[in-house]
């Protein structure tokens, strides 16, 4: 009997102490879909970062970096005119057009008489102090034409309407409203280079500029315009016949003139679409030698020096400085406007005058205030796009820091998951193992227990 439980109570412990093993191998090892331990060292570079959620960078995700396409910087709008002209071009229907000055528009000093132009060359009277009558007068002459600036347009000059100011109404003073009108040439030809700053256009056709209604006159033919690193000068072959202002029997003929300097033109742009308008040099400019020219009012100055000696020559050479008569204020040039086309011209508009006391003897002058002219309307040009910004200035000079997992760097450690604690599986354990060396040592016990009864 003693035997037999000997034998029972030893299957008992072996049984015991199996079990207990188990299950402290079971808590130390895991289960096979639980994580194993922590790596105590980090990890390298290119395995510690997850596959499956990649590291945030500048290069990759710039936040504030502006597109390509940047939502509010506005469309170019459509250019309404023609382009810029870039390089050089030709141009076959070229426009002049100048008005010279207010005096050449005005009421001049003898009673009944008037200053002002007619297409093409009018013919010789044979004699001086004879006035041109509506027969004589061209409107137009092949590409020369007589414009007037009526009511607030264009119009072509009408024989009537040399002696009426731009509101037609008879000029009665020789200080002004002016008649407003402009000699206008077409069919230019030539070159324009903006880049250079340089041009060459040349016109076929004359016009004629007639003082006191005729007993003065002189013809302009074939004018040139030349432009060299932007400076411009008009040029042009005079004629006509000498006069007298204290004898008007006096009548000769004067030699043909070429390459007369008409206007000498500063800073000429020649990069706008349409052509340019600028105001002739006149005020501070001396007049040539030999001329009596005073500088004491505003307005001194004087017409080219080789326009001047030919003015000279035929005996109106003071109609063209400052020589201190009432009519100085009237004598400065007005603009020159050139056009690339005729049929896509400048529009100008003659100036406003405002009445002034002339610094010379006879009756007050009026004062020419700047010429407004409507300018060339460009293509807008497309707004810059903003610089791309570098990934680092958008997000500041500070380093960015990679972020990585807790556990694969050096020294730490994960927080335990409680969803794979094995605490109890190691109370149970060691409970087991407990139990079982009771179970191995009570056989001993009774014995002695027996033993000492």
């Amino acid at each position: 009997m003693r035997s037999e439980i000997r034998t029972a109570l030893a299957v008992l412990v072996t049984s015991a102490v199996l079990l207990g093993s188990a299950t402290m191998a079971l808590a130390a090892d895991g289960d096979p879909g639980t994580p194993g331990p922590i790596a105590s060292e980090p990890a390298s570079p290119s395995t510690s970062a997850p596959t499956s959620e990649p590291t945030p960078s500048p290069s990759s995700e710039p936040t504030d970096a502006p597109t390509s396409e940047p939502t509010d910087t506005p469309t170019t709008p459509a250019p309404t005119t023609p382009p810029v002209p870039t390089g050089a071009f030709s141009v076959s229907d070229a426009q002049l057009r100048w008005g010279l000055n207010d005096e050449s528009n005005n009421k001049a000093f003898a009673p009944g008489t008037f200053n002002f132009f007619s297409a093409g060359k009018i013919a010789d009277p044979g004699k001086g102090n004879t006035k041109l009558t509506s027969a004589g007068w061209k409107q137009t002459d092949g590409h020369v034409a007589i414009k007037k600036y009526l009511k607030g347009s264009w119009t072509p000059a009408t024989w009537a309407g040399l002696q009426t100011d731009t509101e037609g109404r008879t000029m009665t003073s020789t200080n002004g409203p002016f008649s407003g009108h402009e000699v206008v040439i077409g069919g230019g030809t030539g070159t324009v280079d903006p880049t250079k700053g340089s041009a060459t256009i040349r016109w076929s056709g004359s016009f004629t500029v007639l003082y006191y209604s005729g007993y003065s006159f002189f013809y302009v033919t074939d004018p040139q315009l030349t432009v060299a690193n932007g400076i411009g000068t008009l040029t042009a072959t005079l004629s006509g016949y000498g006069s007298s202002m204290d004898d008007l029997s006096q009548w000769k003929p004067v030699a043909p003139q070429p390459g007369v300097v008409l206007a000498d033109l500063r800073t000429v742009d020649l990069s706008a679409d349409l052509g340019f308008s600028v105001t002739p040099e006149y005020r501070g400019v001396d007049a040539p030698e030999g001329s009596v020219q005073t500088k004491s009012s505003p307005d001194w100055g004087s017409f080219p020096k080789t326009f001047v000696a030919f003015q000279n020559a035929s005996g109106t050479g003071s109609y063209w400085y400052s020589s201190g008569g009432a009519a100085d204020a009237h004598k400065v040039a007005k603009p020159v406007t050139v056009s690339y086309a005729a049929g896509s011209p400048l529009t100008v508009k003659p100036p406003v005058t405002q009445r002034k006391k002339s610094s010379g003897s006879g009756p007050g002058a009026d004062r020419p205030l700047a010429q407004p002219v409507q300018p060339a309307t460009a293509p807008a040009s497309p707004l810059a796009l903003p610089a791309p910004v570098a990934p680092e200035a958008v997000l500041g000079a500070a380093p960015v820091l990679q972020t990585r997992p807790v556990s694969a760097v050096h020294g730490l450690r994960a927080a335990p998951d409680r969803s794979t604690d094995t605490t109890g599986v190691w109370i149970l354990g060691g409970a087991l193992l407990a139990a079982s060396a009771l179970v191995g040592v009570a056989p001993f016990v009774y014995s002695a227990t027996r033993t000492e009864r």
